[in-house]
C-alpha cells in the first residue's frame, strides 16, 4: 500500500490536500461560542 505513495508522490500530495479541505470546511462548521 504505502509502495504506491513513494512511486506516486502526486497522489500522497492530493490525498493531503483534500484532508486539509475538509479539515477546514470541518473548522468552519463548529458552533464556537467563546474561545477558552
Amino acid at each position: 500500500m504505502f509502495n504506491k505513495f513513494i512511486h506516486r508522490p502526486v497522489l500522497s500530495i492530493v490525498i493531503s490536500l483534500f484532508i486539509m479541505f475538509l479539515g477546514g470546511l470541518a473548522i468552519t462548521q463548529l458552533p464556537v461560542t467563546q474561545f477558552p
